[in-house]
């Protein structure tokens, strides 16, 4: 059984390691999860187990200009010295997060460890953060890069998201949910 609680800047180095273990690729936290961390960490959640070891986690940007005017050049610096060609994924990533409709500007990523999956903590995650935004007056949450025909989307349209526009040329799209 996990439970829920906001982030803590001691919960880094192991929200590091469930991603790079959810994702098997040295790049995903610097490109998906260090902004979050450092500049939102109001915006991230863990769940943890009965040793208060983090399992899982959600993060979350909520102010759309202040993440693009960052988020490129902090992540571009990571990236390159990982894998100087993997910096299309940036591109990609900010194209996704700029095709959300302007009033679209809070969205999110998560993993969980293998053993902890199929226990309903990504609801329980995703309402943490939903009732945190509720609270600063963010409508509505978003993801970017599901792809249409997937699990993942199917597993999304359950815990109330809904699709935002078209897939793109990738077959990836955007989804939203209502935070309160």
């Amino acid at each position: 059984m996990a439970t829920i609680r906001p982030y803590k800047e001691q919960d880094r180095e192991a929200v590091r390691s469930i991603c790079l273990a959810c994702t098997g690729a040295e790049l995903y936290p610097a490109l998906y999860l260090d902004y979050y961390l450092e500049f939102e960490p109001e915006n991230a959640f863990v769940a943890v187990n009965e040793e208060d070891q983090p399992v899982g986690y959600i993060v979350c940007s909520n102010d759309y200009n202040c993440f693009c005017r960052r988020m490129v050049g902090y992540v571009k610096r990571r990236v390159i010295r990982i894998s100087y060609g993997e910096l299309g994924r940036i591109d990609h990533l900010m194209e996704q997060v700029r095709a959300l409709h302007p009033g679209l500007t809070t969205h999110c990523f998560w993993n969980i460890l293998p053993d902890y999956r199929l226990q309903g903590i990504l609801a329980d995650l995703l309402d943490a953060l939903c009732a945190e935004l509720g609270q600063h007056s963010d409508p509505y949450l978003s993801v970017v890069g599901i792809p249409a025909d997937s699990h993942r989307h199917e597993v999304l349209l359950g815990l109330g998201f809904e699709d935002f526009g078209q897939p793109a040329a990738d077959g990836t799209i955007a989804m939203i949910r209502k935070t309160a």
